[in-house]
């Protein structure tokens, strides 16, 4: 579609300028009309009805016809060439074309009809050069379609035609990584009157099921279910044996230092089966692993002790208060302060999840065993029990001390609002 809105020649002024002149390849026009001849000119004069001229042949598209009268004998008035003074109403139309009726110089003028032959040339020009690149990206469109070896890729490159070629198959596509092409997808779908469906399939990877008949798309999505619910069922049934595993090398560890000697105090390793901690990162998606704490060196008559805690790769800083007694420091529901390295991207638009402090109570019924429970942003309280499984501590008090305290300001800082996560993330 080309525009002349620029033909005026600065030598002498036209009769009309040709703003608003579009040309489809037959002839100007205005406002969605074409030019009438001279005989329905006339008849439209003296009837006072407006006749539009059919639209040229092979035209698909083109502007939507004005239902106003005045756009189409202001058309009239322009396709050949005049002017009107006045406002442009239908009655100063009609009076310039009765005019130019009257005296006989009614025409298109020769610089109107040379500059609509250019127009339909250029316009012929463009759409065979259009037509030729279209038929370039056709060709190689089809090109990439055959090399394709998945159906994802052939789906992206042109879903119409693999749809068609489908003949109404259902079809399951994994779009990791062609998530631009759903809509694409979706459309070519409807168009076609196939079914199309989404469902999580094994691994959390959403499938896209497309089919004609629903019973059939419907037994796909219910197989997928199927499959997904037995990779579940046999990753429930890895973890429980990796747990297993886990807490009789654990005994074992533990009874072999009973039997060596636990060390006379709580210095050291220790491994905590926690049931429910395991669950809650099993519910989340979470890798489930040896959760562990490692309490350090100190002096029996310490009211304060130090931990590293490490809980499947998230790790923290306990704090133990021992309540002192005439016997010296207690060991039995002492409590505990944890300071986390806090995952804060887990966290939904940066709000705290749970008011609930990060710490817990701990008895040691020995030096070689514990009960208590622990709870913080992660959720809890989670019951554990400990089992001392070395008596060398690899954690350092000092780290300890300042770690605990770092995070802790980092996390009472965060809960008061009185941080910006981009600070904490740069700061940390």
């Amino acid at each position: 579609m080309l525009s002349f809105d620029d033909l005026d020649t600065e030598s002498e002024p036209q009769p009309v300028k040709f703003r608003e002149l579009l040309s489809y390849g037959d002839g100007f026009t205005s406002a969605g009309h074409h030019r009438v001849d001279l005989a329905t000119l006339t008849r439209a004069i003296q009837t006072g009805q407006a006749e539009r001229a059919p639209p040229p042949a092979g035209i698909s598209k083109r502007p939507a016809p004005s239902k106003k009268a005045k756009s189409w004998w202001a058309a009239q008035v322009r396709l050949y060439g005049l002017r009107c003074t006045g406002a442009w109403t239908v009655s100063d139309c009609k009076q310039v074309l009765t005019a130019a009726l009257a005296d006989g110089t009614l025409k298109v003028p020769d610089d109107l009809r040379q500059a609509e032959e250019r127009a339909d040339k250029e316009y012929v020009q463009k759409n065979r050069e259009l037509e030729d690149e279209r038929r370039r990206l056709t060709i190689l469109r089809d090109e990439k379609y055959n090399a394709a070896s998945t159906d994802e890729h052939k789906a992206c490159i042109d879903p119409i035609r693999f749809l068609t070629e489908r003949d109404g198959r259902v079809a399951v596509l994994r779009l990791s990584g062609f998530g631009s092409v759903y809509r694409t997808l979706d459309n070519a779908a409807k168009r076609l009157n196939f079914l199309m469906k989404s469902v999580q399939d094994v691994g959390h990877q959403d499938a896209i099921v497309v089919g004609k008949v629903e019973d059939d798309v419907n037994a796909e999505i219910n197989r997928i279910r199927s499959e997904v619910e037995e990779e579940k069922a046999e990753k429930r049934r890895k973890i429980k044996e990796q747990k297993e595993e886990r807490r009789q090398k654990a005994v074992a560890r533990h009874q072999e230092l009973i039997e060596t000697g636990d060390g006379g105090d709580i210095t050291g390793i220790w491994a905590l089966d926690m049931p429910e901690y395991d669950k809650y990162l099993e519910n989340v998606g979470d890798e489930i692993g040896e959760n562990t704490m490692d309490v350090t060196s100190h002096r029996h008559s310490d009211l304060v002790i130090w931990a590293a805690l490490n809980f499947a790769g998230r790790h923290g800083w306990l704090k133990i208060w021992l309540p002192n007694t005439e016997a010296g420091p207690a060991l039995m529901n002492t409590e505990m302060k944890v300071g986390w390295q806090l995952e804060y991207d887990e966290m939904d638009d940066g709000e705290v999840t749970h008011e609930i402090p990060n710490g817990g109570l701990v008895t040691f019924t020995s030096a070689h065993e514990c009960f208590g429970s622990l709870s913080g942003w992660f959720g809890g309280p989670y019951q554990f029990r400990g089992l001392k499984v070395s008596v060398q501590s690899t954690a350092d008090v000092s780290d300890c001390e300042e770690s605990f305290a770092w995070y802790q300001k980092l996390e009472d800082e965060w809960r008061a609002d009185d941080i910006d996560m981009d600070d904490l993330e740069a700061e940390a």
